[in-house]
Formats: C-alpha cells, sequence, structure tokens
C-alpha cells in the first residue's frame, strides 16, 4: 500500500485552526470539507471554542477521542511546529499544512521548515505543504482546501507548486468541463514532494493525463525514474518556468526554491516524455485535447470548414507543426462530390461553403472521419447569417463519438458563436478560438505519440553491446588518477590525465608524452612521427587558444625547437615565474590529419545528475551553439539521436560532397563517456574538444580531454 492512499482518502480529519469567524482561513477550509459532502468524521480543533458550525471542537489533537487520519493545519506559523509533535505523538499518519510565513519569506521559516521535516522523518508522518492550498479529491467529495469550489470528478491528476495557479486552474477547469482525479498544491514540500504525487500515482492508478506546475523539481533522478513509467501510458504536460536568470530569482523569493538550469530540465522533460508547455494559455489548450478526446494514432489531419481563409491557414499550421493534411481515399472523394455542392472543394481541406446548414457539415464530417487515411478532424466553423452553431455543435459531439478519433474544433468569432463552444464542451470535444491553438495541441499530441512509439522500441543502456564498459581492474586505474589528484589538492586533473582516462575507456586519443627539455621534445617528436602538435598542458590553463597555447604542424627539428622555447615563454609570463622555472608542462602530440571537429562535454547537475553535450567542435564551439543534450546513463538510441538533432549531422554525412564521416564512432564514444560519467559521479564536468572524426570506418580521435572533479 502506498503511503499517500490513506492521506487521499481519509476517513477522519481533524482541523487545527477551525474558527466561528466566516472571514478566516480556518472556517472556509472547514466549511469547503462540510458542504462538499465528505463522508468521514470531522473534528475542529479551536482551543477558544466549544462548537465549530455544528461540530464539537477540541482544544488540541491529542485531546480528540478517536482516530484521526488527517490533520489539516491553518495557524500562524509560528505556532505550527508544536502542533505537529502533537500530530506524531498522537498517531495521526497525514497533515497539511496550509500556513504561509515559512522558508519562503525567512532564516527562521527556513528553521522551522528543517524540524518540521525532522518530526516526520523520526514518526513517519506525511506532511503537505507549508504555505499550500491543501488537495482535493473529488472521487470522496473532499475539498481539503481554500479553494472556491469542489470541482468534478475527471481523469485529470494535478499538482502545482502555486496555490494561485491552482485556484486559477479550478476555476478554468470548470468553465470548460474538465474534471479532476486528484488535484494537489504541495508549496514548500517540506516533505511531499512532486516526485511523492507521481509515485502514488504510479503504484495506484495513473490519470489520463497528468498536468504539473513546478518551480523547482526536488529530486531530478526519481522524477525521471518515475516518468519514464508514467510517461508511457498517461501524458505528464508541465508548465515549469525559471527559463531566465530573473525568473530564478523570483521562484527563490516565492517558494524558497532553487530552480536548476533551464538546459537541465528542458533535457530531462524531453528525454522522459513529459510536455513543456509555454504559458498558461498552451497549458489549458493541451489539457482539454488530451483529458476530452482519445489519443491520436498518426499525424494525418483533415479539416472541415465553412470558409476559404481559415481553412488555408489552418493547413499551413498543421504543416509547420509535423503533422500532414491528410490525403482522402477515393471513397470518401466520392461520398464528399455526392453530399456536397458542386462548388465545395472535395480534398482536404473539405470546403462546405458559407451558406452550409448542420447537415451539410454532418455529412463532410462522417466521410472525412470514416477515411482510413484520417487520423484526427479540425471542424472549423466561422458564423454566417445561415450557420446553424449549435446544431453543428451537436453533429460534432455526436460523430466524434462515433468514429472515435481525435477531433477538434475552432469556432472562430465572438457572442454569436459562444453557445456553440459551450456546447461542444458539454459534449466533451475540445474547442478553440483560433485554428492555430487547435493545431499546437494536435501537436502535443503527435509529440507524444512519437515518444511513446519510439520508447517502446528503444534499445536500453544495457543492450550497447559492451561498448564503453571497463573491467575492474581498468576502473580503479581511473580511480587512482582521480585520488592522486585529490591528494595533491586538485579538483582539475591535467590534460595528460584526461588523455589517460578516455583511453582507459576506450576512447583513441593520439599519441603524446610530457617533454621536459628541447631535447627531450625533438625525440619524442621523432618516435611519435611527424608532422605533431607542441600545445601547454597544464591544469592551471584548460583553454589554450586565448593563451597561444598550441603550436601546429611541426615537421621538423628545428620548429620542435622553435615552439618549445616559445610556448616555455609564453607559460613562464603567464605564471610569473622565469622560463628556468618552467618543467613538466609541455606536450608533444601526434598531429591528427584530415577529419571533421566535434565536440562532447558533460556537465554535472545536483538534482537531475550528468548532462551531455554533442555539437561542432573546435574554437567556435560556443559561436555556433549546435550542440544537443542528453542525460546520462544514455542508451545508443539516445546517442544517434543526439547526433542526428545537430546541423553538424548534415556535414558529417557528405554535405555537398564532403567527405562522409565515422558517425557511429560518435555514437560509441558517447555511450563510453556516459559510462564514464556514470561510474564517476565525482566527475563535475567533462570536455573532450575536439574529438576528430574521420572518414567512415576509420574511427574518431579525443585530442583534447578536460575533466574536473569534486574535492570530497
Amino acid at each position: 500500500m502506498n503511503s499517500l492512499e490513506k492521506f487521499f482518502e481519509p476517513e477522519s480529519i481533524a482541523v487545527v485552526g477551525a474558527s466561528r469567524d466566516s472571514t478566516k482561513l480556518g472556517h472556509m477550509v472547514l466549511k469547503n470539507i462540510i458542504q462538499g459532502g465528505y463522508k468521514g468524521f470531522v473534528y475542529p480543533v479551536n482551543p477558544k471554542s466549544e462548537e465549530v458550525m455544528g461540530l464539537q471542537s477540541y482544544p488540541d489533537v491529542e485531546q480528540i477521542p478517536y482516530d484521526v487520519d488527517l490533520a489539516i493545519i491553518i495557524i500562524p506559523a509560528r505556532f505550527v511546529v508544536p502542533v505537529v509533535k502533537q500530530c506524531a505523538n498522537k498517531g495521526i499518519k497525514g497533515a497539511i499544512i496550509i500556513s504561509a510565513g515559512f522558508g519562503e519569506v525567512s532564516e527562521e521559516g527556513k528553521t522551522w521548515e528543517s524540524q518540521i521535516r525532522e518530526i516526520a522523518r523520526v514518526s513517519g508522518l506525511r506532511v503537505l505543504g507549508p504555505n499550500c492550498l491543501g488537495f482535493i479529491n473529488p472521487k470522496i467529495k473532499l475539498n481539503a482546501s481554500f479553494g472556491k469550489n469542489l470541482p468534478k470528478v475527471g481523469n485529470v491528476g494535478f499538482l502545482s507548486q502555486s496555490g494561485a495557479f491552482g485556484t486559477a486552474m479550478l476555476d478554468w477547469a470548470e468553465e470548460s468541463e474538465v474534471g479532476f482525479n486528484l488535484f494537489v498544491s504541495i508549496g514548500n514540500k517540506v516533505d511531499i514532494s512532486e516526485n511523492d504525487i507521481l509515485e502514488y500515482w504510479a503504484e495506484t492508478k495513473i490519470p489520463k493525463v497528468i498536468v504539473s506546475y513546478l518551480e523547482d523539481i526536488k529530486d531530478g533522478r526519481r522524477f525521471d525514474k518515475l516518468n519514464s513509467q508514467i510517461t508511457l501510458k498517461s501524458p505528464h504536460l508541465i508548465l515549469k518556468p525559471g527559463r531566465t536568470e530573473a525568473a530564478q530569482e523570483a521562484i527563490k523569493s516565492h517558494t524558497g526554491a532553487l530552480a536548476g538550469s533551464d538546459l537541465v530540465v528542458s533535457t530531462a522533460l524531453k528525454q522522459f516524455g513529459c510536455l513543456r508547455a509555454d504559458g498558461m494559455h498552451d497549458l489549458f489548450d493541451m489539457v482539454r485535447a488530451f483529458s476530452l478526446q482519445p489519443k491520436l494514432k498518426g499525424n494525418r489531419i483533415a479539416v472541415v470548414t465553412n470558409a476559404g481563409g481559415p481553412a488555408v491557414m489552418t493547413t499551413d499550421f498543421i504543416e509547420m507543426n509535423g503533422l500532414r493534411v491528410a490525403r482522402f481515399d477515393s471513397r470518401t472523394s466520392e461520398i464528399l462530390r455526392d453530399k456536397l455542392p458542386r462548388t465545395a472543394n472535395i480534398q482536404d481541406p473539405v470546403d462546405v461553403i458559407g451558406d452550409a446548414l448542420a447537415d451539410r457539415y454532418a455529412a463532410a464530417i462522417d466521410a472525412t472521419l470514416g477515411d482510413p487515411n484520417v487520423d484526427a478532424l479540425i471542424v472549423l466553423l466561422t458564423p454566417q447569417v445561415m450557420t446553424q452553431i449549435n446544431e453543428t455543435a451537436d453533429y460534432i459531439g455526436r460523430l466524434a463519438k462515433v468514429h472515435g478519433k481525435t477531433v477538434m474544433a475552432a469556432f472562430v468569432g465572438g457572442k454569436f458563436v459562444e453557445s456553440g463552444r459551450n456546447r461542444l464542451e458539454e459534449l466533451g470535444v475540445p474547442v478553440y478560438h483560433y485554428p492555430d491553438r487547435a493545431a499546437l495541441a494536435l501537436k502535443a499530441m503527435n509529440e507524444y505519440r512519437l515518444y511513446v512509439s519510439k520508447e517502446k522500441a528503444k534499445q536500453t543502456i544495457g543492450a550497447t553491446d559492451g561498448i564503453g564498459h571497463v573491467d575492474v581492474t581498468k576502473r580503479l586505474n581511473v580511480e587512482s588518477i582521480i585520488s592522486a589528484a585529490r591528494s595533491e589538492g586538485r579538483n582539475v586533473l591535467t590534460p595528460s590525465e584526461g588523455l589517460q582516462i578516455a583511453e582507459i575507456y576506450n576512447i583513441t586519443v593520439p599519441k603524446s608524452r610530457i617533454v621536459v627539455n628541447e631535447e627531450d621534445a625533438v625525440s619524442t617528436a621523432e618516435e611519435i612521427g611527424f608532422p605533431v602538435v607542441m600545445k601547454i598542458s597544464s591544469e592551471k590553463f584548460l583553454h589554450k587558444t586565448e593563451l597561444k597555447g598550441v603550436e601546429l604542424n611541426l615537421d621538423s627539428p628545428k620548429k620542435i625547437i622553435d615552439a618549445y622555447q616559445m610556448l616555455r615563454s609564453r607559460l613562464a609570463h603567464e605564471l610569473g615565474i622565469s622560463t628556468d622555472q618552467v618543467e613538466g608542462d609541455i606536450e608533444v602530440q601526434q598531429q591528427i590529419v584530415g577529419g571533421h571537429e566535434v565536440m562532447i562535454g558533460v556537465k554535472k547537475d545536483e538534482s537531475f545528475g550528468h548532462l551531455l553535450l554533442f555539437g561542432m567542435g573546435g574554437i567556435y564551439t560556443e559561436i555556433y551553439k549546435d550542440f544537443a543534450t542528453r542525460l546520462a546513463p544514455l542508451s545508443m538510441e539516445d546517442a544517434n539521436e543526439m547526433i542526428h538533432d545537430t546541423k553538424v549531422f548534415e556535414i558529417l554525412t557528405g554535405f555537398r560532397n564532403l567527405p562522409v564521416r565515422d558517425v557511429a564512432c560518435i555514437a560509441e564514444r558517447l555511450i563510453s563517456i556516459s559510462r564514464l560519467v556514470t561510474d564517476f559521479p565525482m566527475i563535475n564536468e567533462l570536455d573532450v574538444n575536439p574529438l576528430i572524426v574521420l572518414d567512415k570506418g576509420s574511427g574518431c580521435v579525443a585530442v583534447d580531454v578536460k575533466i574536473t572533479i569534486n574535492s570530497i
């Protein structure tokens, strides 16, 4: 049994702070519980009153002579900790702290939160909040919140970090005929987090649609794991602010949360099948579509309209959003030719002409939905003098149920079409003011369809045929390199150490050696074979371009000596020492001739783990910003998708007669690096730049490997 089942379906509730004053929040919450029709036992707690709203009141929870499943606490923040202790002492297993004034406003509030968290940990008390709206379970008619109304029972599971956003969602849902499976406001997440709610749904019953407003994600790895289970069965729609630094500062002041890197969050949401809305309008549009309609089976969209202009625009919206205008089979064309006027357009989009009455709309809708080449339908209606608004809406609703395909409508206009919109919402058909909104909702449904299809066929990290796998002995060698750096107080590995680790993880690197003088440099170059590269090799200077720390195309002893003297002089200048004191920080390396430069990077996020980047390499990486991202561990499918998601992929595969490069080798290196950072979570950053990709079948070579580690 999930620990939150009793929490969300309690048989008895204590309301701490229940008030006889109708202007107080404690009165409003108690009133919501009673008037909502909750059938369980309700015990008001108010030391100053013997009775509240006709129910016997108790001075504190410990004096209630009955078992209590859930306590709702609505008192000033400074008094909350003792009440939470009382709840734990009585053996209550759930508490909602609606009160605000905690970590979101002061250091003292953060201390109270820490105390509550410790009480919960020791006692097993599950705590929702503080600074939250509460929750609503329409199935048992329980409004344990200060939201105004009890919403209808439905198929949407909703969780929000913002109470105000939650009340807006409730109001919108009532207008749009959207119902809830469960509505939860999580507030400051002192105990129960978004992950606990997701786990509750995963272990009990996943709603048809999950909708979240999240300002931060507490444990990204757990969040990803839960979504990998949930999103195969139901879409998870998320509104996640914090894309900009200014927004992240606002989040801190609002809930006390520290927003993570938005790039990491965006990558995680995409990788694990969540659909991120760009704003409230987008989110509401998506909720309508997913909650009211069956899942989209394909991307072929038909349009039925009484107006040519909006139909042409809708065609654009469809094609621009990864969808396709349907191509009817011959039977459908025959039916439309027979049923519609000679002036009507019988190809997609189907134009029933401006004078169409409801029965003409019905004939066109029935024919198009019956076509096997149609996966979904958008019905457009603009108000003409003769247009039968409500009757057309009735036909749309009826035929949508008969055919069982995804159907949406855009009734374009104002007051004249408002009754039709209302009727469609009653009939369970998503209706929009403008056709682009319908197309964007279908785009989201199609993205979800593609994700599920891809995920079911996807290889896992365990199915990569041993690529990047390293045995225990070799892993111990990496561990010793890292331990040695830590013992010296370094959190940056030398370039030479980086190359050693890369080679251990089956990543090809150039022949190279640290040299200590001119003679050593010449003999090393002759041993490696001309031409060679000479570079400064010090953990103090990871980016050598600005330092002019690389000399290329050295193909003679004289050039080797000149380059050595030049680099030693530059290094001495940067370090503020004499050239005689420079020793062991210059490297001679095999020069890789030909190929194309790409890069692989890794950045560790404390919540989500290691983010891998792949894209254009060399000195222009930061200018072009052509890269794709995924979170480790990678599957081979992930690695290949990363490569295909970049513009450099076209160059690597022979754009305009350029040489075809070894793309398969890049995927293997991505897997190897994914395994490396998974095996060694103390790696904070890793940068392979450039990785030189040779001709197809010839492999790829990591020329420069930079690694930073944490110091613990």
